[in-house]
């Protein structure tokens, strides 16, 4: 590489003084707009006005040249402060490699120190995932029957099913691609659902430490379970920035356990009766937790009216352990802003926003995922609305009272909201939330009921 190109690299990023282990190609992407997010409609191509994380570590607008920029130049440095914390303060001398070494360490430590407690662990992490506040309905759903939740931990990921590369398309799907328009609404279909993928990663990485909500449980099963979680989650945060591509492939695709492959696995079914089933498999309890939380995102984001061989196409496309490496690095920071877009004040809210901005055409789906990205007034304001109407139609529910607003008290309780009367006919599909509990609603959305 010339110095010239090396210096183009170097200074692609605003780390905010964390020691910059960041693989050589993973930079070239950002800085070199290569990343599979570069083309996306809906994937902002510089920083808006308000795009900027508030706080501690804000990076400097003059060093950063792009959105993606942005996104490594918040994350990488939240990781590696995570990290020297999980370390007492200070990182090893002997930099990435000894800092892997010790998660392969803190790994098999983890799942030692769990054994004859994964039952106990499952539950758990169902009771966890259950009680965040953006999660409360579908607690009411879960505990009604109308939603199952199988949590597994177990040595071995069963990857059935998941590529790690885009499949292959059929004939009669190749024979489609062949019409231009065709072809162009496909492609704008399989770039939503890697936004979709990004948010869906961005939101379970952001719960990865949500295993502290029952800390002093973990440390009556162990004292040492809470530090060697620290551990081992920052590390493995750390490992998708620092560790090569190609690797990592490798790693994901070749089995579980502790020598490799990947950690853990969601997958959305329905059984018999047509009953929401979530299934979730890890083998330690804080990466059970984010999948428990993916397969939740992956429930608000499904879609019963797809045509189905157009969403089997697409995901065949876009769900691959190749996007998801890049989805679980820049989706954090994508959400944090999604988060912050919404407000504290709003979070309980956010399954139906979310909810609400999928079902959006595509086209208008990538203008209000630009504005939401960049921060602009235009994003705010549709939240806004979006926020005002739920409420007004919590209001008019009758029998209840509003929800509480959580960021100023406590977390609602489950179940909050209007529970009572069916949807009216013909109504528009904006207020698909009114009259009874909204996770109830979803469920009977997407069964058809």
């Amino acid at each position: 590489m010339n110095k010239k190109v090396q210096r183009l690299v170097e200074m692609a990023l605003d780390l905010g003084g964390a020691p910059d282990w960041i693989d050589r190609e993973k930079k070239q992407k950002i800085a070199g707009h290569q990343h599979p997010y570069a083309q996306n409609p809906a994937f902002p191509r510089e920083p808006g006005p308000g795009s900027y994380p508030q706080g501690e570590g804000e990076p400097r607008p003059g060093q950063i040249r792009s959105y993606a920029e942005l996104v490594a130049s918040d994350v990488y440095p939240k990781i590696v402060r995570k990290l020297q914390a999980a370390l007492g303060g200070q990182l090893p001398r002997g930099g990435p490699m000894q800092i892997l070494q010790m998660l392969q360490g803190a790994l098999q430590r983890a799942i030692q120190f769990e054994q004859g407690h994964e039952q106990e662990l499952e539950q758990a992490a169902i009771r966890v995932v259950l009680d965040l506040p953006e999660f409360a309905d579908a607690k009411s759903a879960y505990a009604d029957g109308q939603l199952k939740i199988i949590a597994q931990l177990r040595p071995e990921i069963d990857l059935t099913g998941t590529n790690v590369e885009p499949e292959e398309p059929s004939e009669e799907q190749e024979a489609e691609l062949e019409v231009a328009q065709i072809a162009q609404e496909l492609d704008l279909e399989k770039e939503k659902r890697r936004m979709v993928n990004m948010m869906i990663q961005g939101a379970a990485v952001n719960k990865d430490h949500a295993y502290l909500q029952i800390e002093q449980e973990l440390r009556r099963m162990n004292p040492q379970l809470v530090n060697t979680y620290a551990l081992l989650m920052s590390g493995g945060e750390l490992a998708y920035w620092v560790l090569p591509e190609e690797q990592q492939k490798m790693m994901m695709g070749g089995g579980g356990g502790g020598g490799g492959g990947a950690a853990g696995v969601e997958k959305l079914t329905f059984d018999e009766d047509g009953t929401p089933v979530i299934t979730a498999q890890a083998i330690v309890f804080p990466v059970l937790i984010q999948e428990l939380v993916k397969g939740l995102m992956e429930f608000y984001s499904y879609d019963d009216n797809a045509d189905p061989s157009t969403q089997k196409y697409v995901h065949g496309q876009a769900d691959t352990l190749g996007g998801e490496l890049w989805d679980i690095k820049f989706g954090p920071a994508v959400w944090r802003q999604i988060l912050r877009m919404i407000g504290n004040e709003n979070q309980e809210y956010m399954p139906f926003i979310y909810r609400h901005l999928l079902e959006l055409p595509t086209n208008e789906f990538n203008a209000r995922m630009q504005q939401f990205l960049k921060g602009e007034p235009e994003g705010r304001q549709f939240i806004a609305d979006l926020v005002a109407q739920i409420k007004a139609e919590h209001e008019g529910g009758g029998e209840q009272e509003p929800p509480p607003e959580f960021g100023g008290g406590e977390p609602p309780a489950p179940g909050q909201g209007g529970e009572s009367g069916a949807e009216p006919e013909g109504e528009d599909n904006a207020d698909w939330w009114k009259k009874e509990s909204k996770a109830q609603k979803i469920v009977k959305d997407l069964l058809g009921e």
